[in-house]
């Protein structure tokens, strides 16, 4: 996770001849984030994104997917549907973004199938323990960027599953994967940057946020590549007594994938949150810094043999 640094202001504010507000940020700070979305796609306008553990969370808590979403398990998750998650095409970008640190209510942003733009809807639950249950009815976001933990962004990430739960998703397996999975990633953070906040933008309502470089992007599948590595070498037995030990749509890999990250029969236990000690060792499964490790690979360097992947 990277530490924002206090950027220090003093011009006035200005009004572009398109009525777009622009000038300097209030209470600025630097971050650096990390953005997941289909490939057509840019910049960060009305978008979640995450510092490294935040991603790296996002990442994980999708990799079973391509079992879990198959025929050959019922279908009981959201996330089957979430384009961020599922499309081929999709590209992770590192970019440094100077903010106003008066944070607001994170907003989820998501495609609107209609339109094909992103457009984002807030709660106005930030007071609450989690981020509640998704579709709620929405309220204005804010202009500053929302900022949320990844273990309260949802109930799901906040609560343990509940075998005794009439809603079937909270008896899933997945549940379990979900819930143990924002633990794994406690520190992380996530953030949402909407179109009115934006510095210099049209129609921008206010200069809460600004774009200040995008450093790298890459595919998701490079990426993935250096993450499932790590995780292979280090749950080798477990995926060793796999009919097809590395074919990633099985049940088998699937329940090695996370029982290696996660700790032993991560499918019915609910881990608690344990933040890294100093060696990275969280007590369970692996430790969080070496999975952030190899996620974050990727912009390193475009030399595939130090794990780095191409530009694109």
């Amino acid at each position: 996770m990277f530490a924002p640094h206090l950027v220090a202001l003093s011009a006035l504010l200005v009004v572009t001849a398109g009525g777009a507000r622009a000038g300097p940020i209030a209470h600025a700070v630097n971050l650096t984030l990390y953005h997941v979305n289909e490939k057509n796609y840019s910049g960060l306008g009305n978008m979640n994104s995450g510092d490294v553990a935040g991603d790296a969370s996002f990442m994980i808590r999708a990799a079973g997917l391509p079992w879990l979403c198959s025929s050959q398990y019922e279908n009981v998750t959201y996330d089957c549907q979430d384009i961020e998650q599922s499309a081929t095409d999709l590209v992770v970008t590192k970019v440094i973004v100077e903010a106003d640190s008066q944070w607001s209510e994170y907003g989820e942003c998501n495609v609107d199938p209609d339109s094909g733009a992103y457009v984002c809807e807030c709660r106005n639950n930030s007071a609450a323990p989690s981020h509640g249950r998704h579709h709620h009815a929405t309220e204005p976001c804010n202009a500053t960027l929302g900022k949320i933990a990844v273990v309260n962004e949802s109930s799901f990430a906040h609560s343990p599953p509940d075998n005794n739960d009439p809603d079937k998703y909270r008896q899933s397996i997945y549940a379990y994967w979900f819930y143990n999975t924002a633990q794994k990633f406690v520190k992380g953070l996530w953030y949402s940057s909407l179109n009115k906040g934006e510095c210099g933008q049209p129609g921008a309502t206010a200069c809460a946020w600004r774009l200040v470089r995008t450093v790298k992007r890459v595919t998701k599948k490079c990426q993935e590549q250096n993450v499932y590595a790590a995780v292979e070498a280090a749950g080798k037995a477990c995926f060793a007594t796999c009919a097809q030990p590395l074919k990633r749509a099985t049940a088998c890999y699937t329940t090695c994938l996370y029982d290696t990250v996660l700790g032993p029969k991560s499918n019915s236990t609910a881990y608690p949150a344990m933040v890294p000690s100093v060696s990275g060792s969280t007590g369970h499964g692996m430790a969080t810094a070496a999975l952030e490790a190899a996620w974050s690979a990727a912009f390193a360097s475009e030399d595939p043999t130090k794990g780095g992947c191409p530009a694109v």
